[in-house]
């Protein structure tokens, strides 16, 4: 089973730059599905290339006209593979839904997967995109949302970015 997933992983992630269309009632909560990002939206935020907006479950960054906003932006846009100061691109990325439903603001809440290489005896490496923007500092644990699996992991996280000092926890 796991050398079908693999290759139907990479046949996903190869595939060219059209875009995914999803039938949204499919979604499930227990489900990894490939999907196109086109657009940085902040820290914590993406738009889908079908219009669909995400946001990433367990952790916030700050929002337009806060500090460090634009930091948290551009590094969740490196952390997407997206280099240089433009937030519009066409990324690959994996998607974990906690519902199939939007929250009151529009957003479907999902922990982002980035897929960095491929090692043939270990499979896909995936960046694991809501933890790292906690580890680096560019994200604060949603204090609000502890009753997911990795609410736990995530505070270990952002505890690694206080004590470093790294990005938001610079001047506290």
């Amino acid at each position: 089973m796991r050398p079908f997933f693999i290759f139907l992983a990479l046949l996903v992630l190869t595939s060219c730059g059209m875009k995914t269309v999803h039938n949204w009632e499919e979604i499930k909560s227990d489900k990894i599905m490939a999907f196109w990002v086109s657009e940085i939206i902040q820290g914590d935020r993406v738009c889908l290339s079908d219009g669909t907006l995400v946001q990433y479950l367990g952790i916030r960054s700050p929002q337009r006209g806060e500090e460090y906003f634009e930091e948290c932006c551009k590094a969740n846009a490196d952390l997407l593979g997206c280099n240089g100061k433009n937030h519009s691109l066409q990324q690959k990325v994996l998607l974990k839904f906690a519902s199939a439903h939007p929250n009151k603001l529009g957003y479907y809440q999902a922990y982002v997967y980035y897929p960095v290489t491929f090692i043939p005896d270990k499979g896909m490496v995936l960046r694991f995109v809501n933890k790292e923007l906690l580890e680096f500092g560019y994200a604060v644990a949603d204090v609000h949302s502890d009753d997911h699996p990795y609410s736990q992991e995530f505070l270990k996280a952002q505890e690694i970015a206080k004590k470093s000092k790294a990005g938001l926890w610079q001047k506290k």
